[in-house]
């Protein structure tokens, strides 16, 4: 058990079961997802689907889940983890048992629908800051990509498979399956702590704006700025990689397939044994300036490629350096707050990130087809820079506000608000005099 607590990066034997909990609903998660994700454009084909009109749905339920991820950060502050982790598994599986059915296009574009309440991911990153203390915060969220990742590559290689041998339907299936059980044993089966916590609050009500002011808090917003910036460059670059491939580097379906599998690999080797680390050794300020400014560096660097092993020699430090930034930021912003709002903390960068992700294929295309891979390399290394140069101005020196955690008790962690104390110190001093 002890071993276990140390590779969770967790506090405590219950915090152990809960951790556990939240691994295995990232993994099933991401099996279900990548079991069903290669398929679409077979299905989208065998359908008779516009490709573009389907890729304009696409975009339309990208922009939603901009707002469904700062919907689940309050349901997780709000009402608790468990509920919201149930609702995003069941999402998942309504959207999988849709697209199994699917006899025209209508229903292919009604099983994207659910998807916005895909949120597993987000879930589970708002839940671990309650479960760690803030030195070991950085790892144990780095530890959820790696399960997120196994899950990815497995789905991928048995989805191929599976719909060779047995149908599209039975993959769609089986993805639901899937789902739904994880949605049942997340309300029956995993234990009920710190995973499904509810603090006693008096309001409950769901308020998705108070995610943007919580965003233009002093201590948050250099944060938001710099996820929000550097998150763009990455976007273009990701938005027209695989453009670049086949227009560019003229790159095969099978070699483009080895750079997925190797910007897998490199994530999980990061979150496994760097972040935790790295994170030991450096405060995050550190670390994401210089992953802003490395990202800058390589992407300056695309532009001079040449050829397929120059661009998977530069792969490896991008994966790097992104990971990096994205964990370390994460447990930034859950570290910037008290523990009842690290949902909403979190729910900020997914939903930053999920806006890039709408912007950047519009924005990147363009450069593409009239600067070629120039345009995408400068203006990604422009962005990158900027959002270095932002944060290191922006960030407070010292913040007014921020929730520390006291890693004396093993079980649960302990909140100490500044304000509160000062205030606390003011009454005691009236009460002398």
């Amino acid at each position: 058990m002890e071993s276990l607590r140390k590779i969770l990066k967790v506090d405590g034997v219950t915090e152990v079961y809960a951790a556990t909990g939240l691994h295995i609903n990232v993994f099933m998660y991401a099996l279900s997802f990548w079991l069903t994700q290669p398929l679409l454009p077979y299905m989208t084909k065998e359908l008779g689907a516009d490709r573009v009109t389907f890729g304009y749905l696409q975009t339309c339920l990208e922009v939603a889940q901009v707002f469904s991820s700062l919907y689940f950060g309050q349901v997780i502050d709000k009402v608790g983890s468990r509920y919201a982790m149930a609702l995003a598994q069941f999402g998942s599986g309504i959207s999988y048992l849709l697209l199994a059915t699917a006899p025209s296009v209508n229903f292919l574009f009604l099983s994207r629908v659910p998807t916005v309440f895909m949120a597993v991911m987000l879930c589970a990153q708002g839940t671990m800051p309650s479960l760690t203390n803030g030195k070991d915060r950085a790892g144990a969220i780095g530890r959820l990509s790696v399960s997120y990742l196994l899950g990815m590559i497995i789905g991928s290689i048995c989805g191929g498979i599976l719909s060779d041998e047995y149908g599209y339907d039975m993959v769609g299936y089986l993805a639901m399956t899937i789902s739904l059980l994880m949605a049942f044993l997340t309300l029956v089966v995993f234990p009920n702590t710190n995973i499904i916590r509810v603090f006693e609050k008096t309001d409950t009500k769901i308020n998705m704006f108070s995610a943007i002011s919580m965003s233009f808090r002093k201590h948050i917003r250099h944060l938001v700025v710099v996820i929000l910036v550097c998150g763009m460059a990455l976007s273009l670059y990701k938005s027209q990689f695989s453009v670049i491939m086949a227009d560019h580097f003229h790159i095969k379906a099978k070699q483009a397939g080895l750079t997925t599998a190797i910007a897998a690999a490199v994530g999980i080797i990061c979150n496994t044994f760097l972040v935790a680390p790295l994170r030991n050794h450096f405060s995050s300020r550190t670390l994401i300036v210089y992953s802003t400014l490395g990202l800058a560096v390589c992407f300056v660097l695309l532009t001079l490629v040449d050829n397929f092993e120059q661009l998977i020699a530069l792969i490896v430090p991008i994966t790097f350096a992104s990971t990096i930034l994205y964990t370390v930021g994460a447990a930034a912003l859950s570290n910037s707050v008290s523990m009842d709002e690290t949902g909403t903390a979190v729910s900020i960068s997914h939903s930053v990130r999920s806006l890039t992700g709408v912007i950047a294929p519009f924005v990147g295309g363009y450069l593409f087809q009239n600067y070629n891979i120039d345009g995408i390399g400068f203006i990604s290394a422009l962005l990158a820079t900027a959002s270095g140069l932002l944060f290191i101005v922006m960030s407070p020196q010292a913040p007014n506000h921020i929730a520390k955690v006291d890693t004396t008790t093993s079980d649960k962690p302990k909140i100490e608000d500044k304000g509160e104390v000062k205030k606390e110190e003011k009454k005691k001093k009236q009460k002398q005099n």
